[in-house]
């Protein structure tokens, strides 16, 4: 029986090494040919934190997903494309379509 669930989490670890990977390969080909530094597949994206300003609630090489929303509010994290960077800020304000970050 123990050999059952560890071929199991075995198999399910490894098809989620792949699709991490796939995403990974998608997002590094999709960046370099369109200047979109997040492409977002299948409504998701990925992107990587480099700098401590978010500390403690994210760090220094976190790996964050992110999901758009038709909808944001105060206190929500968002992550924007500014030239060739992504920032990562939390809505501070929402004033119509007018939304402040930090």
């Amino acid at each position: 029986m123990k050999k059952v669930i560890f071929n199991i989490i075995k198999f399910s670890l490894i098809v989620f090494g792949c699709v991490l990977l796939g995403f990974s390969i998608y997002n590094c080909n999709s960046a370099r040919s369109t200047n979109d530094k997040m492409p977002m597949p299948f409504g998701f994206g990925m992107a990587v934190v480099v700098s401590g300003s978010m500390e403690p609630v994210l760090s220094i090489d976190d790996l964050i997903v992110v999901k758009e929303f038709d909808e944001y509010n105060v206190d929500d994290l968002v992550v924007f494309q500014d030239k060739n960077e992504l920032i990562v800020h939390r809505i501070i304000r929402v004033d119509g379509d007018v939304i402040t970050t930090k």
